[in-house]
């Protein structure tokens, strides 16, 4: 009889502290969804939605409430893109004026099989006539250069260089095309990815004193010409300007089919009828 008294007292006690703790994660979950709906009033999207992850990982039992965060979470969402969206409009802005600023010192070249742009200090030179380096971009923005030796040296890379250190191409091995020796010059087109960091280096040193090397079978140094190192720089800065630009309007079209998602979400979810408030 005692023992049966024990057993039932202790299933009273275990009822008891399971209920308590049942109570308890609601009254904790329901301040984390009050919390960020706080948030949300208050325009701190990314806290409301830090709020939410947290109650949806820590309370999976209580679905009343996270039911009703299901409708909080697309109105972060939303909130936080269009926060984001006046960032990227603004960035839009103020990358159109420097590109505005930049085709000051470009000029385009309408060539039969493809055009491209070049700095205005060697508009109308020809590479294979002079030796030199010579920057060109694309119509799409990708940067190049076109170095011309008039030495035969059997050149395959090029470097610029200074007492601050060197810049210094890829390899491209003689084939006749990209490195031609036809036209009395050894001439040879770097592409971006060849030739970046020559870009980069004049543009950090402009108004320096530069020598150009010519790499082969030996090598081959004269000073760059001061015309070609301001088009190299003018011309590789308008490259990852309009890169720049580029890579802004991708992330602006991504918000927007975001904002897009977060509102289709809202229109779909709704509060429960029984949703939850502040008590």
């Amino acid at each position: 009889m005692f023992s049966e008294i024990i057993k039932s007292t202790t299933a009273i006690v275990t009822i008891s502290i399971a209920v308590s703790s049942c109570n308890s994660n609601q009254k904790a979950a329901q301040k984390l969804y009050d919390e960020a709906k706080d948030a949300i009033e208050a325009s701190n999207y990314s806290q409301a939605i830090e709020l939410l992850d947290s109650l949806e990982s820590a309370y999976p039992s209580e679905v009343d409430v996270r039911r009703s965060g299901m409708h909080l979470r697309p109105q972060a969402i939303e909130g936080l893109t269009m926060h984001e969206l006046q960032s990227v409009d603004s960035l839009c802005a103020m990358q159109q004026i420097e590109g505005d600023s930049l085709r000051n010192v470009l000029e385009y070249v309408n060539n039969p099989i493809e055009g491209y742009y070049v700095g205005k200090t060697i508009v109308g030179k020809i590479p294979a006539s002079a030796p030199g380096l010579y920057a060109r971009m694309s119509p799409d923005g990708h940067f190049y250069l076109i170095s011309s030796s008039k030495k035969k040296v059997n050149s395959t890379a090029v470097a610029i260089s200074n007492d601050r250190g060197e810049a210094r191409s890829a390899t491209v091995n003689y084939d006749g095309e990209r490195n031609d020796r036809s036209m009395g010059a050894e001439v040879i087109t770097f592409i971006q990815s060849e030739c970046d960091t020559i870009g980069k280096f004049a543009s950090d040193n402009e108004g320096t004193p530069l020598k150009l090397t010519f790499y082969g079978d030996k090598s081959y140094s004269i000073d760059l010409p001061k015309d070609q190192a301001k088009a190299i720089a003018d011309v590789y800065r308008a490259s990852q300007a309009v890169t720049r630009f580029k890579v802004t309007q991708l992330n602006k079209a991504r918000l927007e089919k975001q904002l897009e998602v977060a509102r289709r979400q809202i229109a779909r979810t709704f509060p429960d009828s029984v949703s939850m408030k502040k008590e």
